[in-house]
């Protein structure tokens, strides 16, 4: 990326021959104008006036524009590859690990005591995971619960 003191070769090229198209006397405001976008009143009459001073101010808007055009898709596909990285962090998710653990400790606990071990398990478990996984997981864990309901009225 280029700084207004760094310019790029392109960029250079293009502002040189738009430089050309513009009166000697106001090439330095002109070049001024399209790096900041500042203009005094004595160039914005001359552009006002002169018809290739304002093609040149067209096209350095035109080649502003594309920079920022390539500068929203490059953006646009680092968003999608962060999403995608996202994605796959998440996919490698350890509540199933988790999920697994709490569901051990429960089979493990005597009678008492298997409320409080499950009710302590889930409030870390819960604590530990992302709000979008919590909500699957009780979901997931309400229809687990209405599945075995289902399957002991039928045994």
């Amino acid at each position: 990326m280029t700084t207004s003191t760094q310019r790029s070769p392109a960029t250079t090229d293009n502002l040189t021959d738009l430089l050309d198209t513009i009166d000697v006397q106001w090439r330095s405001e002109f070049a001024r104008f399209v790096e900041t976008g500042e203009a005094d009143d004595g160039l914005l009459t001359y552009l006002d006036e002169n018809e290739g001073a304002q093609k040149a101010v067209e096209r350095a808007f035109n080649h502003q524009a594309s920079k920022f055009v390539n500068l929203a898709a490059e953006l646009h596909r680092r968003q999608d590859q962060n999403v995608a990285t996202a994605s796959s962090v998440s996919a490698s998710s350890t509540t199933p690990t988790k999920i697994a653990a709490v569901v051990e400790g429960a089979l493990q606990a005597t009678t008492q005591e298997r409320a409080k071990v499950v009710a302590a398990s889930t409030a870390a478990l819960v604590a530990s995971m992302p709000a979008e996984e919590a909500a699957v997981v009780k979901q997931v864990a309400r229809s687990l619960e209405n599945d075995l309901a289902k399957v002991a009225e039928v045994s």
